[in-house]
């Protein structure tokens, strides 16, 4: 056992020095400074980051000009000199967290001009919250971009929501995440979205042709359902309330 673990601690350093052959060397070197002190094998969170969308992985094209921790905390050369008592020059907490807007600026000039172009007005952000208050960059697989887990991630905050009519704390893969009827990076509320996208939170588990098949609703309902496929409408135009209200009373209580 011994000598296992040795000849794993061995192969670290080659591991690491793996993770950076797709960039300039100058890169390479900066980012395996980093590795120098934050790497605790392949599962650390730092090769996950390098691994993943933000990482150097990948297609040369794709990630052309990229550096990693680089791009993110900047060079931070105040921390390499002094690790335990100076932060990096962008810092992302819990220890040394930066203002918001700085924490939020490299994803900004990256995300600004496509899903992240309203964040500047966004309930969030005007809420103090930032980008990695919801997002995990340093996970292989960003939880909140999951369809499984973006309700986990959502109902941290919104704990109200775990329970109710359509219960979000017991979700899963199988159903519409909160994104199909909210975007997070926008002021707008659910209404603009969902007519947007036809309702698709909502027609992920309600199909209106199937129910009017099986009877779940008159001819009346049928023909207000037939307003659906206009841009101008949406669910919530009449079943207002209803994606969050709680669970109707019991009747038998």
């Amino acid at each position: 056992m011994k000598i296992f673990v040795t000849i794993c601690l061995l192969l670290l350093p080659a591991l690491a020095m793996a993770a950076t052959d797709n960039v300039d060397p100058a890169t390479a070197s900066a980012i395996q400074v980093c590795l120098d002190c934050h790497d605790y094998g392949d599962d650390a969170p730092v090769h996950q980051v390098l691994q993943g969308s933000h990482g150097i992985e990948g297609d040369p094209e794709d990630i052309a000009g990229r550096r990693a921790c680089l791009d993110c905390h900047g060079e931070s050369e105040a921390h390499i000199a002094a690790p335990k008592k100076m932060a990096p020059d962008r810092s992302f907490g819990p220890r040394w967290p930066s203002e918001a807007g700085e924490q939020d600026r490299p994803c900004l000039d990256c995300h600004e001009d496509n899903t992240a172009e309203n964040w500047r007005n966004a309930l969030h952000m005007v809420n103090g919250l930032t980008c990695v208050t919801c997002h995990d960059i340093h996970a292989e697989v960003d939880p909140v971009l999951s369809h499984q887990d973006q309700q986990k991630v959502c109902t941290d905050c919104h704990e109200s929501l775990k329970e109710g009519i359509h219960e979000l704390g017991g979700m899963g893969d199988t159903d519409p995440p909160c994104s199909a009827c909210h975007n997070p990076h926008d002021h707008e509320q659910a209404e603009p979205r969902m007519r947007a996208n036809q309702s698709a939170g909502c027609v992920f588990c309600h199909n209106g042709e199937e129910m009017e098949a099986i009877g779940a609703f008159n001819s009346k309902a049928a023909k207000y359902h037939g307003v659906l496929g206009r841009s101008e409408r949406s669910c919530i135009d009449c079943h207002q309330s209803i994606p969050h209200a709680p669970l109707p009373a019991d009747p038998d209580e």
